[in-house]
């Protein structure tokens, strides 16, 4: 039986201001401190003890591990990062919306085309389950994932089909995530994180 516990990075002042953000290295925000600093007074985070504890290497997930479980000693993955915007990077739709590059993306499908100067949704995923197969080929694997919006959505998706419609349906809010039991890269079941005390 292996174990993965996934965990979005709390908000970051592009989440606030509604910008694209995927590979720009921005840190928490004070309000996102703040939040994941009252998930832990209300809810419970499961013990990360006997996991492999790992980072995406941006700012935002390794302040998130150190807020929700102190100066622990982590690994970083880049192969976790976030979707690559390209030039769309801290960008919001009201600024991009007359764009032509950003209608070309936008229009049609967005999972398949590639931003210009970064990559396609698609890309992104690919990229993060091929890294996550290659963690947890095995028995007795427990990985603990400080990562992003997309990387869970998209993970989750490939391990529950059918379950929900598309990869957004399965983004947790910021500080939020799941806990999945898998027989090797199989998916048996999943619960949310934290849980609610």
């Amino acid at each position: 039986m292996n174990k993965l516990i996934l965990i979005r990075h709390g908000k970051t002042k592009c989440n606030l201001d509604g910008v694209y953000c995927g590979m720009t290295n921005v840190p928490l925000c004070p309000e996102g401190i703040s939040e994941l600093r009252e998930l832990l007074q209300h809810t419970h985070y499961p013990s990360c003890e006997g996991y492999d504890i790992v980072t995406s290497g941006m700012k935002r997930t390794n302040e998130t591990l150190h807020t929700l479980y102190g100066n622990l000693p982590f690994t970083v993955d880049a192969a976790f990062r976030e979707m690559n915007l390209g030039v769309f990077e801290t960008k919001s739709y009201e600024e991009l919306k007359d764009r032509a590059d950003y209608q070309a993306w936008i229009s049609g499908d967005v999972t398949a085309n590639r931003t210009p100067g970064g990559e396609s949704a698609q890309e992104m995923a690919a990229r993060v389950y091929a890294r996550f197969t290659e963690r947890m080929e095995g028995d007795g694997r427990k990985l603990m994932l400080f990562t992003h919006g997309g990387p869970i959505g998209f993970l989750m998706l490939l391990l529950f089909p059918g379950e929900r419609e598309g990869w957004y349906d399965w983004q947790p809010k910021n500080g939020r995530g799941y806990m999945v039991e898998l027989e090797g890269t199989k998916a048996l079941s999943y619960q949310p994180v934290p849980e609610e005390t």
